[in-house]
């Protein structure tokens, strides 16, 4: 899916009833839009603001961790060059949001 038809993706799920997803990760460096851009309107929607979001980038620039902080991520990680060392961060990116982590209940 190309970035700039994430928006117009995203709408069905915000006008439906469908459950948004339990986690964002997200790449600043996309095409069309910036990881920025979407990470400020995802904190901006009410039925998706109370969704980690974590920021996966090739990017250790500090000027793109503070940004990415203030505009609402839950967490910045840096990609790993090797293939391998990737695979085993998402393994662990799982394992602590969904078998470690305690989220909050969101109420309607």
């Amino acid at each position: 899916m190309e970035t700039k038809h994430f928006l117009d993706w995203m709408k069905p799920f915000l006008m439906m009833a469908m459950a948004p997803p339990d986690i964002l990760i997200l790449d600043l460096k996309l095409p069309g839009k910036s990881g920025f851009e979407i990470l400020e309107w995802v904190r901006g929607q009410d039925q998706l603001s109370h969704i980690p979001v974590i920021i996966l980038s090739s990017s250790s620039q500090n000027k793109d961790i503070l940004k990415s902080y203030r505009l609402g991520a839950n967490s910045y990680l840096v990609k790993p060059v090797n293939h391998s060392d990737l695979i085993n961060m998402v393994k662990s990116i799982k394992d602590y949001w969904f078998d470690i982590n305690v989220p909050a209940e969101v109420m309607d």
